[in-house]
C-alpha cells in the first residue's frame, strides 16, 4: 500500500510541477497544504515507534519532504513560503515545517533569507527613499 501511495503522490507532484504556475496560491490552497504539512511533521515527531512502524513514520516524513522540495523548487525561493507560515502562526524557523524548509532550501542551494533580514532590507530601502526625498535639490545642494 505504501508503494501505491508513494507512486500516486509522485504523479500528483509531477503533474503540478508541469502546470503553468506550479503551487500557485491561485490554484492550490496553500493554507491547507502548510497546515497539513506542519500537523503531519509534528505527528511524525511525536509518534510512538511501538505503535507505529518506523518505516511508516519515515515514509510519511519523506512524502512531506518531497512536497516541500517541489514547492520550493517551483518558487526558487523560501521567503513567500515562510511568510505564509508566519501568517498561519507557524514559526518559519523553529517549527517542524520550518526546519524542513531550511533543509530543503539547503539541498536545493536556494538562498534562505530570514523574515527578519527581509524586513530589515525593506526598512533600509525605505530609509534610503526618505533620505533622497529630503535631500536638497538644485542650487541648494552642496557639490
Amino acid at each position: 500500500l505504501s508503494r501505491v501511495i508513494t507512486k500516486l503522490f509522485a504523479r500528483v507532484v509531477k503533474a503540478e510541477e508541469a502546470s503553468p504556475a506550479p503551487f500557485s496560491s491561485a490554484t492550490v490552497d496553500m493554507e491547507a497544504v502548510i497546515c497539513f504539512l506542519e500537523d503531519t511533521l509534528v505527528a511524525c515527531d511525536e509518534a510512538d515507534n511501538g505503535e507505529i512502524g518506523e518505516d511508516a513514520i519515515t515514509l510519511t516524513s519523506n512524502l512531506a519532504k518531497v512536497l516541500v522540495t517541489a514547492i520550493l523548487k517551483a518558487r526558487r525561493e523560501t521567503m513567500t513560503f515562510r511568510r505564509q507560515m508566519e501568517e498561519l502562526d507557524i514559526s518559519p524557523h523553529s517549527s517542524s515545517l520550518g526546519r524542513l524548509v531550511t533543509l530543503c532550501a539547503s539541498e536545493l542551494e536556494l538562498p534562505d533569507t530570514t523574515l527578519a533580514e527581509s524586513n530589515s532590507s525593506s526598512k533600509d530601502v525605505a530609509e534610503l527613499v526618505s533620505a533622497i526625498a529630503e535631500a536638497p535639490l538644485g542650487s541648494e545642494r552642496d557639490a
